[in-house]
Protein backbone atom coordinates (compact mmCIF):
# COMPACT_ATOMS: atom_id res chain seq x y z
CA UNK A 1 0.00 0.00 0.00
CA UNK A 2 1.17 3.74 -0.98
CA UNK A 3 2.03 6.04 1.96
CA UNK A 4 0.65 9.39 1.02
CA UNK A 5 3.13 12.34 2.35
CA UNK A 6 1.38 15.48 3.98
CA UNK A 7 2.54 18.64 2.14
CA UNK A 8 2.27 21.54 3.76
CA UNK A 9 0.65 24.44 1.94
CA UNK A 10 2.27 27.33 4.32
CA UNK A 11 6.06 26.04 3.73
CA UNK A 12 5.70 27.86 0.01
CA UNK A 13 4.75 31.05 1.79
CA UNK A 14 7.84 30.76 4.50
CA UNK A 15 10.18 30.03 1.98
CA UNK A 16 9.18 33.37 0.01
CA UNK A 17 9.45 35.27 2.99
CA UNK A 18 12.84 34.06 3.59
CA UNK A 19 13.55 35.58 0.09
CA UNK A 20 11.80 38.60 0.52
CA UNK A 21 14.37 39.13 3.71
CA UNK A 22 17.45 38.27 1.38
CA UNK A 23 15.87 40.86 -1.21
CA UNK A 24 15.57 43.31 1.69
CA UNK A 25 18.71 42.96 2.95
CA UNK A 26 20.94 43.33 0.27
CA UNK A 27 18.62 46.69 -0.79
CA UNK A 28 19.13 47.89 3.12
CA UNK A 29 22.89 47.05 2.42
CA UNK A 30 23.00 49.11 -1.06
CA UNK A 31 21.56 52.09 0.68
CA UNK A 32 24.29 51.97 3.53
CA UNK A 33 21.33 51.19 6.06
CA UNK A 34 23.72 48.80 7.65
CA UNK A 35 21.63 48.39 11.19
CA UNK A 36 18.74 47.47 9.16
CA UNK A 37 21.11 44.83 6.81
CA UNK A 38 22.22 43.22 10.56
CA UNK A 39 18.72 43.45 12.00
CA UNK A 40 17.21 41.55 8.79
CA UNK A 41 20.02 39.04 8.63
CA UNK A 42 18.99 38.02 12.50
CA UNK A 43 15.54 37.52 11.52
CA UNK A 44 16.83 35.18 8.28
CA UNK A 45 18.70 33.10 10.00
CA UNK A 46 15.83 32.45 12.70
CA UNK A 47 13.86 31.79 9.78
CA UNK A 48 15.98 29.55 7.96
CA UNK A 49 16.64 27.42 11.20
CA UNK A 50 12.82 27.51 11.41
CA UNK A 51 12.75 26.13 7.41
CA UNK A 52 15.27 23.61 7.48
CA UNK A 53 14.13 22.00 10.47
CA UNK A 54 12.13 19.97 8.63
CA UNK A 55 13.44 18.58 5.63
CA UNK A 56 12.39 19.87 2.28
CA UNK A 57 10.11 17.09 0.70
CA UNK A 58 10.58 16.09 -3.45
CA UNK A 59 8.26 18.36 -4.52
CA UNK A 60 9.91 20.94 -2.67
CA UNK A 61 13.01 20.53 -3.90
CA UNK A 62 13.09 22.72 -7.35
CA UNK A 63 12.20 25.99 -5.80
CA UNK A 64 14.07 25.57 -3.15
CA UNK A 65 16.85 24.78 -5.05
CA UNK A 66 16.21 28.13 -7.06
CA UNK A 67 15.80 29.87 -3.58
CA UNK A 68 19.00 28.51 -2.25
CA UNK A 69 20.77 29.88 -5.57
CA UNK A 70 19.15 33.11 -5.03
CA UNK A 71 20.27 33.43 -1.71
CA UNK A 72 23.82 32.54 -2.48
CA UNK A 73 24.08 35.23 -5.27
CA UNK A 74 22.75 37.66 -2.61
CA UNK A 75 24.92 36.94 -0.17
CA UNK A 76 28.07 37.17 -2.43
CA UNK A 77 27.07 40.43 -3.22
CA UNK A 78 26.48 42.05 0.52
CA UNK A 79 29.92 40.28 0.84
CA UNK A 80 31.31 42.50 -2.03
CA UNK A 81 29.22 45.84 -0.70
CA UNK A 82 30.28 44.67 3.07
CA UNK A 83 34.12 44.86 1.72
CA UNK A 84 33.88 47.82 0.21
CA UNK A 85 32.41 49.56 3.00
CA UNK A 86 35.08 48.02 5.37
CA UNK A 87 37.60 49.65 2.91
CA UNK A 88 35.80 53.16 2.68
CA UNK A 89 35.80 52.36 6.43
CA UNK A 90 39.51 51.79 6.92
CA UNK A 91 40.65 54.86 4.80
CA UNK A 92 38.40 57.48 7.01
CA UNK A 93 39.80 56.32 9.81
CA UNK A 94 43.08 56.83 8.43
CA UNK A 95 42.61 60.04 7.21
CA UNK A 96 41.32 61.32 10.95
CA UNK A 97 44.91 59.63 12.35
CA UNK A 98 46.37 61.62 9.29
CA UNK A 99 44.64 64.75 10.39
CA UNK A 100 45.15 64.76 14.05
CA UNK A 101 48.63 63.98 13.66
CA UNK A 102 49.32 67.41 11.51
CA UNK A 103 46.95 69.03 14.09
CA UNK A 104 49.45 67.82 16.78
CA UNK A 105 52.48 69.04 14.82
CA UNK A 106 50.83 72.05 14.14
CA UNK A 107 50.10 73.02 17.67
CA UNK A 108 53.60 72.29 18.49
CA UNK A 109 55.38 74.38 16.41
CA UNK A 110 52.85 76.96 17.08
CA UNK A 111 53.90 76.73 20.43
CA UNK A 112 57.65 77.48 19.85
Amino acid sequence: MTQLSLVDKTRPGEWDGILADTRAMLDAARSGDWDSAVLLERERQARLAHFFAARAAPHESAWVRRGIEEILESDARLLALCQAGKAEASGGILELHRKAAANRAYERAAAN
